[in-house]
């Protein structure tokens, strides 16, 4: 029974396992837009810019009004540059939500994620801003996006286009798809482990 019961501990860590990037620990209430180099970890987690010019991630801090929402904002600053997200053990993970807001001015351009299997498959969405921008604070704010079928991957990327985004609140969680037993490979386990047991007992 002890052989069934760890089966089940694994799938039920495998579920329970998410995480948000929220940029946070990058706070600065003195400050303003902040130059985060050219990478940032959380929670296991890794972004990383590629683009023509080097340039790097920005920080949104409380000083950099109207852009700043309440919280710690992230955003490549560089035209076409390109965010590539990574879980940093390498494994598969689930891409749930995100927010995306304006960074500058108005405009709905479409923001596009293009995950990455860890079959080498790809899966692509876009989501387009409402096109409320830095001037219209009434209005404006961070929109939440969530994705469909971007599950079991081992990377997502995407490009910073005008007119330009900043983004927060990145949720996650460990992919199923590696750590999830097949329910007859679970069947089986299980009645072995009853068979064990009703053997042991007969002695």
């Amino acid at each position: 029974m002890l052989t069934s019961l760890s089966v089940f501990g694994v799938m039920a860590k495998a579920e329970g396992a998410s995480f948000v990037i929220d940029f946070e620990a990058l706070r600065n209430d003195s400050a303003g837009l902040t130059n985060e180099g050219a990478s940032y970890s959380e929670d296991g987690f890794t972004l990383v810019t590629s683009n023509p010019n080097n340039s790097n991630f920005f920080s949104v801090n409380a000083q950099d009004t109207p852009r700043y929402q309440g919280s710690v904002s992230f955003f490549d600053n560089n035209v076409n540059g390109e965010a590539t997200l990574t879980k940093d053990d390498g494994s598969a993970f689930d891409l749930l939500s995100i927010d995306l807001d304006q960074l500058n001015t108005t405009g709905g351009a479409p923001v596009n994620f293009t995950g990455t299997k860890a079959d080498s498959s790809t899966v692509n969405q876009s989501f387009t801003l409402d096109g409320v921008g830095v001037t219209d604070d009434s209005t404006r704010g961070f929109q939440t996006f969530n994705f469909t079928g971007f599950d079991n991957l081992l990377s997502v990327s995407w490009i910073q286009q005008a007119p330009f985004h900043h983004f927060d609140n990145i949720t996650l969680s460990a992919s199923n798809s590696l750590t999830t037993p097949e329910p007859s490979l679970v069947l089986g386990i299980i009645s072995f482990g009853v068979l064990g047991f009703l053997g042991k007992s007969k002695k």
